[in-house]
């Protein structure tokens, strides 16, 4: 099934499971489809991003999530 929901994908890029490329790839495969997204990368961090993150990436996080909601869920 194509996506076509507004896509916000946030990444940190020491996230192993999930290397940053594969999430770099689905997020052009987005863009190619038309889909409005964003791509939200956060060097140096790993999968503990939101409970042992930078305090400045936690908030950055945060700030980004809350932005989208307001713009498409509103």
């Amino acid at each position: 099934a194509a996506v076509t929901t507004p896509t916000l994908i946030v990444h940190s890029e020491q996230y192993w499971r999930c290397p940053i490329y594969q999430a770099d790839r689905y997020f052009h495969a987005l863009l190619r489809q038309g889909v409005t997204s964003e791509f939200l990368r956060f060097p140096g961090e790993c999968h503990e991003l939101t409970r042992a993150g930078t305090p400045k990436h936690r908030e950055a996080r945060f700030q980004a999530i809350i932005e989208w909601h307001d713009r498409f869920l509103r």
